[in-house]
């Protein structure tokens, strides 16, 4: 997050004539601190092929990480969380675990700043 202030500057206007003053005075106003995530570079997309999207990519974008969700109670509360961070379109019904599950396969797509589509 980061802190973000407004600048200005005021300027008298006569209310006889709608003349604006050329004379006039800074200001700020301190707003709400401003605070971006991935979500917000991303737009969802939904796509027909899900396959054909992913493979037209191709390998050279491909990046392959691995993460720990320790922190989460379940496998939904994991799945769910990336769906938000990511901020991307779920593909079809893999937003939802099953209750038993012991993982999880979910299909993301969206299109990243610059027009970039992307397949997770």
């Amino acid at each position: 997050s980061f802190a973000c202030t407004l600048a200005f500057v005021s300027k008298e206007v006569d209310p006889s004539t709608g003349e604006v003053d050329e004379e006039g005075y800074e200001d700020e106003y301190q707003l709400e601190e401003v605070e971006l995530s991935t979500a917000d570079y991303v737009q969802k997309i939904v796509v027909a092929d899900f396959d054909r999207s992913f493979e037209s990519i191709g390998d050279q974008f491909e990046i392959v990480e691995a993460y720990s969700l320790t922190s989460m109670k379940t496998l939904q509360d994991a799945v769910n969380a990336i769906i938000e961070f990511l901020g991307m379109q779920t593909i079809g019904v893999t937003h939802s675990v099953a209750p038993s599950a012991k993982s999880h396969r979910t299909l993301l797509s969206g299109l990243f700043l610059g027009n970039k589509q992307v397949c997770v």
